[in-house]
Protein backbone atom coordinates (compact mmCIF):
# COMPACT_ATOMS: atom_id res chain seq x y z
CA UNK A 1 0.00 0.00 0.00
CA UNK A 2 1.05 3.46 -0.68
CA UNK A 3 -0.82 7.10 1.16
CA UNK A 4 -1.10 9.15 -1.72
CA UNK A 5 -1.90 12.45 0.16
CA UNK A 6 -4.98 10.94 2.07
CA UNK A 7 -5.59 8.06 -0.41
CA UNK A 8 -4.24 4.64 0.12
CA UNK A 9 -3.31 2.82 -3.13
CA UNK A 10 -2.05 -0.92 -3.66
CA UNK A 11 0.80 -1.66 -5.02
CA UNK A 12 1.08 -4.97 -6.93
CA UNK A 13 3.49 -7.44 -5.02
CA UNK A 14 3.51 -5.91 -1.62
CA UNK A 15 1.53 -6.98 1.15
CA UNK A 16 -0.62 -4.67 3.50
CA UNK A 17 2.58 -3.17 5.19
CA UNK A 18 4.39 -1.95 2.27
CA UNK A 19 6.94 -4.89 2.16
CA UNK A 20 7.48 -7.37 -1.22
CA UNK A 21 5.66 -10.50 -0.41
CA UNK A 22 9.25 -12.18 -2.01
CA UNK A 23 11.08 -10.65 1.04
CA UNK A 24 7.96 -11.69 3.53
CA UNK A 25 8.62 -15.59 1.68
CA UNK A 26 12.44 -15.15 2.14
CA UNK A 27 12.04 -14.08 5.52
CA UNK A 28 9.77 -17.34 6.03
CA UNK A 29 12.28 -19.50 3.94
CA UNK A 30 15.07 -17.78 6.04
CA UNK A 31 13.51 -18.80 9.60
CA UNK A 32 12.40 -22.13 8.55
CA UNK A 33 16.28 -23.05 8.06
CA UNK A 34 17.22 -21.94 11.51
CA UNK A 35 14.97 -23.63 12.94
CA UNK A 36 16.88 -27.14 13.38
CA UNK A 37 14.61 -28.35 15.67
CA UNK A 38 11.61 -28.74 14.18
CA UNK A 39 12.83 -28.57 10.08
CA UNK A 40 15.13 -30.61 8.39
CA UNK A 41 17.09 -29.69 4.89
CA UNK A 42 16.33 -31.61 2.61
CA UNK A 43 19.62 -30.85 0.54
CA UNK A 44 22.67 -29.47 2.08
CA UNK A 45 23.10 -25.76 0.81
CA UNK A 46 26.64 -25.02 0.10
CA UNK A 47 28.93 -22.18 1.01
CA UNK A 48 28.44 -20.21 -2.27
CA UNK A 49 24.82 -20.11 -2.54
CA UNK A 50 24.22 -19.16 1.76
CA UNK A 51 26.98 -16.29 0.52
CA UNK A 52 24.94 -15.10 -2.29
CA UNK A 53 22.09 -15.10 -0.42
CA UNK A 54 23.86 -13.59 2.06
CA UNK A 55 24.63 -10.45 0.46
CA UNK A 56 21.25 -10.25 -2.38
CA UNK A 57 19.54 -9.78 1.98
CA UNK A 58 23.05 -7.11 2.53
CA UNK A 59 21.91 -5.36 -1.05
CA UNK A 60 18.26 -5.82 -0.79
CA UNK A 61 18.54 -3.44 3.18
CA UNK A 62 20.89 -1.15 1.65
CA UNK A 63 18.30 -0.45 -1.78
CA UNK A 64 15.42 0.30 1.23
CA UNK A 65 17.77 3.32 2.54
CA UNK A 66 18.30 4.78 -1.06
CA UNK A 67 16.63 8.83 -1.42
CA UNK A 68 13.39 9.37 -2.38
CA UNK A 69 14.23 10.83 -6.24
CA UNK A 70 15.22 7.04 -6.63
CA UNK A 71 12.81 4.98 -4.66
CA UNK A 72 11.39 3.45 -7.90
CA UNK A 73 14.03 2.47 -9.68
CA UNK A 74 15.63 0.89 -6.27
CA UNK A 75 12.23 -0.69 -5.19
CA UNK A 76 12.48 -2.33 -8.79
CA UNK A 77 16.28 -3.54 -8.37
CA UNK A 78 15.17 -4.86 -5.02
CA UNK A 79 11.84 -6.76 -6.23
CA UNK A 80 14.28 -8.17 -9.33
CA UNK A 81 17.13 -9.82 -6.59
CA UNK A 82 14.75 -10.79 -4.14
CA UNK A 83 13.05 -12.77 -6.89
CA UNK A 84 16.33 -13.90 -8.09
CA UNK A 85 16.99 -15.41 -4.52
CA UNK A 86 13.61 -17.03 -4.45
CA UNK A 87 13.57 -18.68 -7.93
CA UNK A 88 17.51 -19.97 -6.85
CA UNK A 89 15.39 -21.30 -3.62
CA UNK A 90 13.22 -23.23 -5.99
CA UNK A 91 14.51 -24.17 -9.13
CA UNK A 92 14.66 -28.06 -9.62
CA UNK A 93 17.48 -28.19 -11.80
CA UNK A 94 21.10 -28.95 -10.21
CA UNK A 95 23.91 -26.90 -10.39
CA UNK A 96 21.50 -23.68 -11.29
CA UNK A 97 23.56 -21.33 -12.64
CA UNK A 98 24.25 -18.05 -10.26
CA UNK A 99 26.60 -15.98 -12.42
CA UNK A 100 23.72 -14.15 -12.90
CA UNK A 101 22.69 -13.35 -9.54
CA UNK A 102 26.09 -12.58 -8.56
CA UNK A 103 26.74 -10.12 -11.36
CA UNK A 104 23.28 -8.29 -10.01
CA UNK A 105 24.40 -8.16 -6.65
CA UNK A 106 28.04 -6.81 -7.42
CA UNK A 107 26.68 -4.29 -9.52
CA UNK A 108 24.01 -2.74 -7.15
CA UNK A 109 27.06 -2.78 -4.11
CA UNK A 110 29.35 -0.97 -6.70
CA UNK A 111 26.29 1.50 -7.45
CA UNK A 112 25.73 2.05 -3.71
Amino acid sequence: MAADGDKTQKMSGTASDGEFWVSKALFTIEALEKDVKHVALLEDVDKDSTTIRTSARHVAGTLKQVPVDQGEAAKGAELLLLGSVLHQYIADEEGIDTDVLEVRIFWLLSKS
